[in-house]
């Protein structure tokens, strides 16, 4: 699944499941940095917000985990 937004608005991903996430944008193992952000780890419902700086098609994924993943597409 791909989310569409605008750039200069939020992106959201929560965490609902009860496995620890270590969230990374990027490929796996060639991460990249998002608004400042290269990985967190979520646990349980937590979230991790960015702001949608850069335009363009972008990859998030659970570093342990690589088929928990999505995509994302920033438009002006």
């Amino acid at each position: 699944k791909n989310t569409v937004a605008h750039k200069c608005e939020p992106l959201t991903i929560t965490n609902l499941d009860t496995a620890q996430r270590t969230m990374a944008f990027g490929q796996h193992d060639h991460h990249i940095t998002y608004d400042g952000v290269t990985e967190q780890t979520l646990i349980r419902n937590q979230s991790l917000t960015v702001t949608l700086l850069q335009t363009g098609d972008f990859k998030f994924h659970d570093h342990a985990n690589d088929t928990v993943q999505g995509t994302f597409t920033v438009t002006q």
